[in-house]
């Protein structure tokens, strides 16, 4: 390593080792870019032998200031990435201490979760209920029912579901790398967990398996397994639990992508869809 490297290329370097190596998300190393292209707007062309805590103070300031006005929850993902890449600097020789280190990360606000009030998942119920049994609403189902997260809902498989156990394993999510989807395990061990089944999701899961079973026999397929093996024998990937049939496309986008309107022609006020394309987190009751 050069000793006159610049703040941002030993930035820029640190990342592409991380995506060579592939020991991060693919989602996280798009974060990660865009936090080296915050750090150039402040601390271009400055060495990293020659980075100081004043300059990532005016730095950080900057960025949350009137002109650029970044959220604390941003430039503090930024904060951290440089505070990791400073320590590599230390192991190579660049750096004495850390200046990041005496730099207070912005405080991020804690936010209440973005659970539906009694009433509207009422209504939301009731407008399941009356509904017709696809697979979009069968997920918007899940949703409600367990509070799992979209891209888990979306990477369901039916060996992921005991019906004896009233169980529904949660093991992996679909992830979206710009306009592309991809299957990904749990970020932490908290990630991979065991949900409840409600009873009143028992009918509506028994249904959609047995209706995917029929395009399987109608389709000339061995009967529908309870994990994936059969479905990679035949040649084809397995099938979420909440995808439609189709030659192409993914139900993760589709499930995304149709949210915002879905919900609106449900009668959901605008300020309620806004900003989201994903089903709004559950109330405790509905777990019961």
């Amino acid at each position: 390593m050069r000793p006159d490297i610049t703040v941002i290329d030993y930035m820029s370097h640190y990342v592409d080792t991380l995506e060579t190596s592939r020991s991060v998300e693919r989602t996280t190393i798009r974060g990660y870019r865009c936090d080296v292209g915050y750090a150039d707007e402040g601390l271009c062309g400055i060495a990293m032998r020659d980075l100081t805590t004043e300059d990532v103070q005016a730095w950080e300031a900057d960025l949350m200031g009137p002109e650029r006005g970044l959220s604390p929850k941003t430039v503090r993902k930024a904060h951290v990435l440089l505070k990791t890449v400073c320590e590599e600097a230390i192991e190579d020789g660049l750096l004495d201490r850390n200046p990041v280190a005496r730099v207070r990360a912005p405080k991020v606000a804690r936010t209440m979760p973005n659970a539906l009030p009694d009433d509207q998942r009422r209504t939301l119920l009731a407008y399941l209920e009356a509904a017709a049994d696809t697979p979009f609403n069968l997920a918007v189902t899940i949703a409600l029912m367990t509070g799992m997260r979209q891209g888990e809902i979306c990477a369901l498989r039916w060996g992921d579901v005991d019906f004896d156990a009233r169980t529904v394993w949660v093991r992996r999510a679909i992830a979206r790398d710009g306009g592309r989807t991809y299957v990904k395990e749990p970020k932490t061990a908290s990630g991979r967990r065991d949900v409840p089944m409600a009873e009143a999701l028992v009918g509506p899961l028994r249904h959609r398996y047995r209706e995917m079973r029929a395009e399987r026999l109608e389709a000339d397929l061995d009967d529908y397994p309870r994990a994936h093996g059969a479905a990679l024998r035949a040649g084809r990937r397995p099938r979420g639990i909440c995808e439609r049939p189709s030659p192409s496309g993914s139900s993760g986008t589709r499930s995304r992508a149709r949210w915002g309107s879905w919900a609106r022609r449900a009668g959901y006020p605008r300020s309620t869809t806004s900003g989201t394309r994903s089903p709004p987190s559950p109330s405790p009751r509905a777990w019961t």
